[in-house]
């Protein structure tokens, strides 16, 4: 009878080839045995069958476990994207549109679908980590990833992902804005306001990829527009003017500057307190070795961090909401901390307290909570102080 026990066809291909290996190895055992009847002048060939037999295992396990990993990673490489939808590219002349007509074809990139600009959605054997791993993810963010070449025949360029947050667009929109200035500029990936304007701000990025991988950056000018209909634009291109202290910072560290294309954010007020988000991004990363799966797999990371970091956001935000009307839990250090400078006052807690840390300390719900405790209790035992002290008086 005929049994497939294995998962994977090449791991059954391997058993059945073993099974007639073992097979044609005892029987030429016995031959050897009865070699009396065999005639002389054919041992040599007969040998020579023999290795042969012994070999064939060999070659069907690196055909199916080293050939044919190898075939698939070339096929990765090289996956190509073809589609005849009219929406493509705008090509060079994205970085040259005015900020209207780019904040414009943003929108109709962002909200079209597979007819007009041929997205398709991921499989599971797209994602990277494990078909399992990509399931359950999917399953519990119920986001919708897709990914399209932009001029419709080359390498996958754009990707897109659709999810929902447990949160109102005002409090997402806010979270988004608050980029805070980091100056610890050699660790890890951050995000570095270089100036900003009305309705837009020009950013530094540094872009953490796996290793071996150099590390990219990136220039770019992020937009902010509120439709009528209530939808909150956030948009990105690389800048057309860069900062040269960037440019020192890319020389500096090894990093690769990336070209941001186009990149941003849609959000969509669902009524229900809850905000539809629809990430998009094309990215050049600017390398040379199998940059179309670099940038699929990068795509895909990020795709992943951008969604659990905003449904971690709305979690937190929740909970917090929920805490609102319990006792406020203060931090002692820093509470304390901070009441005593006030108290004292002077030309030392006044440089402190005009100071930005403190200024941010107090901004922080915990530590301001904590704060209105420890005054409150520095102002109750004031009060009882000045009574005992009137009492003594008369």
């Amino acid at each position: 009878s005929y049994h497939q026990p294995f998962d994977r066809p090449d791991e059954n291909r391997l058993a059945q080839v073993s099974t007639i290996s073992i097979f044609l190895t005892l029987l030429a055992a016995i031959m050897i045995i009865l070699k009396d009847r065999l005639v002389k002048e054919h041992d040599t060939e007969f040998g020579y069958l023999l290795i042969a037999v012994n070999t064939l295992i060999f070659a069907i396990f690196g055909h199916g476990f080293l050939l044919s990993p190898a075939l698939r990673i070339v096929k990765k490489c090289n996956q190509k994207h073809f589609h005849d939808a009219p929406l493509k590219e705008m090509g060079e002349e994205i970085a040259l549109a005015s900020d209207e007509l780019f904040i414009d074809f943003f929108k109709e990139l962002v909200e079209s679908d597979a007819t007009e600009a041929g997205w398709t959605e991921l499989d599971l054997d797209d994602w990277s980590g494990g078909k399992k791993k990509a399931k359950a993810w999917l399953e519990e963010t119920k986001a919708k990833a897709e990914w399209r070449c932009a001029d419709g025949k080359g390498s996958i360029n754009q990707t897109r992902i659709k999810y929902i947050v447990d949160v109102d667009i005002e409090t997402m929109s806010t979270f988004m804005s608050s980029i805070k200035t980091k100056h610890k500029m050699a660790v890890g990936t951050f995000m570095y306001v270089l100036d900003k304007g009305e309705g837009w701000r020009q950013i530094y990025r540094a872009i953490k990829l796996p290793w071996p991988l150099r590390q990219r950056d990136a220039v770019y000018t992020e937009y902010t527009r509120r439709e009528q209909g209530g939808d909150i634009l956030i948009c990105s291109r690389s800048s057309k003017e860069v900062n040269n202290s960037t440019n020192a910072l890319s020389v500096r560290f090894g990093r690769i500057r990336a070209d941001m294309r186009i990149a941003g954010y849609r959000l969509k007020d669902n009524g229900d307190g809850k905000t539809e988000m629809t990430y998009l991004a094309d990215i050049d990363l600017k390398g040379s070795f199998a940059i179309g799966y670099l940038h699929r797999r990068v795509s895909q990371m990020y795709m992943k961090g951008v969604v659990d970091v905003h449904r971690d956001f709305a979690r937190k935000s929740s909970s917090r909401a929920a805490a609102e009307s319990d006792a406020p839990i203060p931090l002692p250090f820093f509470s304390r901390a901070l009441t005593t400078v006030a108290k004292k006052g002077g030309d030392k807690g006044r440089r402190l307290t005009t100071s930005p840390m403190f200024a941010n300390l107090q901004t922080t719900p915990s530590v301001a909570n904590g704060l209105n405790i420890e005054m409150g209790k520095m102002i109750k035992k004031e009060t009882k102080k000045k009574g005992d002290d009137d009492d003594t008086n008369d």
